[in-house]
């Protein structure tokens, strides 16, 4: 149905009237924004800028958030907004000129925040890879002194196991030689004294001899 047309001023009024209360109501969000930006605190101000752009979308409302989150060092809402300030029709030069400087300040700072990230990032696997080279190198040297502790000691068993040998053949060469010079000696001494028995007997023969000659004197 159509509108009587003696209803339009009043229609009208009651849109002024609550464009006037979203005004107002945008105005007050704003001006406490504001205190929170003038004393630096940008982590507070940003979302009432925010508000007060909702409450009446007003381009200014909209850059004083980005431009919040901008010095509040929350550079990936800054860029969104930003973007989003600038995506607004009928954009104001000014408004827009500025943004797209500090759009552009914000984005160079996130590219080089990023490549400071890898930067480091790559260091710190690099630090890494040395150091996993050097451990590498350090369990390599351990194992290497320790097979060459067990080589050592093979060769010492092997060395003492040559000396005991050496020493049980001089040992055995020894006793043979000493039962050599025993027999030589026993033999030895078995004919001495076979040869004294002899010349003993030699004698008494003698002295038996002598004595019957003597008897028979």
């Amino acid at each position: 149905p159509v509108l009587s047309v003696a209803l339009l001023p009043q229609v009208s009024m009651a849109a002024r009237r609550k464009k006037a209360a979203r005004v107002t109501r945008a105005t007050a969000v704003f001006e406490a924004a504001l205190s929170h930006y003038k004393a630096g605190r940008y982590a507070a101000a940003a979302p009432l800028f925010h508000h007060a752009f909702l409450a009446e979308a007003a381009p200014v409302f909209l850059y004083n958030a980005a431009r919040a989150e901008h010095r509040g060092d929350q550079l990936a809402r800054a860029v969104a907004t930003y973007q989003r300030l600038l995506a607004l029709p009928k954009l104001p030069e000014p408004i827009a000129t500025k943004a797209q400087k500090h759009l552009a300040l914000a984005q160079s700072t996130v590219a080089a925040r990023r490549q400071e990230r890898l930067r480091v990032r790559a260091e710190k696997a690099a630090t890494q890879q040395r150091e996993e080279v050097r451990l590498a190198r350090v369990q390599a040297e351990t194992s290497r002194r320790k097979l060459l502790g067990w080589s050592g000691v093979g060769t010492g068993v092997a060395l003492l196991g040559g000396a005991t040998w050496a020493l049980a053949s001089w040992a055995s060469g020894q006793s043979a030689l000493d039962e050599k010079v025993g027999a030589r000696v026993e033999g030895r001494v078995a004919q001495i004294s076979f040869e004294a028995y002899d010349a003993e007997q030699d004698r008494l023969d003698r002295i038996g001899i002598l004595g019957a000659a003597s008897a028979g004197l």
